[in-house]
């Protein structure tokens, strides 16, 4: 099965992140790879929760898009939900990332800066 855009893109975003972490472990050490990944989880989790709606939303602005979903065709129906499947699947490999940076972040603190595993 060939990969389409979105793969391509989530390969490239992987990778960016990888070269920032590096950075991040050059000019902070570990705390500042697992402090980079709590923030990818942070957001991850926060674009989850908001079903890709926004933050700020209003009580009035919420009712309005649910009326909004509410009438859309069968066919509408399905697109959105093929794209709202996409898009979990973006939040969930972000969450993955960022929890992978964490883990080694916290780790590497616990290890190697506090010297914990001697």
């Amino acid at each position: 099965m060939p990969r389409d855009d979105i793969e391509w893109f989530h390969i490239a975003a992987g990778i960016a992140a990888c070269f920032i972490a590096a950075g991040l472990y050059h000019w902070t050490g570990f705390l500042g790879v697992g402090l980079f990944g709590a923030l990818i989880v942070f957001f991850a989790t926060s674009v989850d929760l908001n079903d890709w709606r926004g933050s700020g939303m209003s009580p009035s602005l919420y009712q309005q898009q649910v009326m909004d979903d509410e009438r859309f065709t069968r066919n509408e129906r399905a697109e959105w939900k093929g794209e709202h499947r996409r898009r979990l699947r973006a939040s969930d490999y972000a969450l993955m990332v960022g929890l992978a940076f964490l883990v080694v972040g916290g780790a590497g603190f616990l290890l190697f800066q506090l010297h914990l595993g001697q």
